[in-house]
């Protein structure tokens, strides 16, 4: 059979009996809201559900052999070209199409958790190594080191190898310290500071340092 065309204006659910196109190849019309927004769109008739008004059509995937299923609503569908089967079929005395289409697997729902664990875990890392509140010449200096060392944010510092801190906001070579050394000099700013607004608060002088 060579391809047919259907045009509707008032929507694909208008055409009858669309489940007989089951396994066959169709080119869809859409609209896509705006004028002069008609794109066509071509596959297998997949799965057709007349409760939800929607068609689904196998495309070729990227991949040989592969392929990608596409939800279509019917009330998309402007127009309807009509191909031919897959393969050929001796004719069917009820008028129905032979069922050619591969049946749907069973899915195993334990890889897919593991698949899903791994995206978010993938994803928590690749967020972890964008910086908060620092500047792109930064972000570059933290892919840059990135690429041949282990580095991590600590607010706006970088950390490399666990052990060396690099600060900002210049994140010169001059200012690299040692993370523990940084830590301890962070704490003796943090006692620094707890004392003076102490002393302020009660009158008495801080002790010389």
């Amino acid at each position: 059979m060579g391809p047919q065309t259907s045009s509707n204006q008032a929507g694909f659910p208008s055409i009858r009996n669309i489940g007989l196109l089951l396994g066959w190849s169709v080119k869809f019309k859409l609209n896509e809201g705006a004028a002069g927004g008609d794109r066509w769109v071509e596959g297998m008739i997949w799965c057709y559900d007349s409760i939800a008004g929607a068609v689904i059509l196998q495309c070729p995937g990227t991949i040989k052999g592969r392929h990608t299923y596409r939800m279509i609503k019917v009330n998309q569908i402007k127009d309807l070209q009509v191909g031919s089967l897959l393969e050929p079929h001796p004719p069917n005395p009820s008028g129905m199409i032979p069922k050619i289409l591969e049946p749907v697997r069973p899915i195993n729902v334990t890889a897919i958790a593991m698949r899903e664990n791994a995206a978010v875990l993938a994803d928590d890392a690749r967020r972890a190594r964008i910086g908060h509140g620092v500047s792109r010449w930064a972000q570059e200096i933290f892919d840059a080191l990135g690429k041949t060392l282990p580095v991590r944010w600590h607010q706006t510092s970088i950390i490399i190898l666990d052990d060396v801190l690099l600060p900002g906001p210049f994140y010169r070579s001059e200012d690299v310290k040692m993370e523990l050394e940084a830590r301890n000099a962070a704490s003796a700013t943090t006692t620094a500071t707890s004392t003076s607004s102490s002393s302020t608060a009660t009158g008495t002088p801080a002790p010389a340092s």
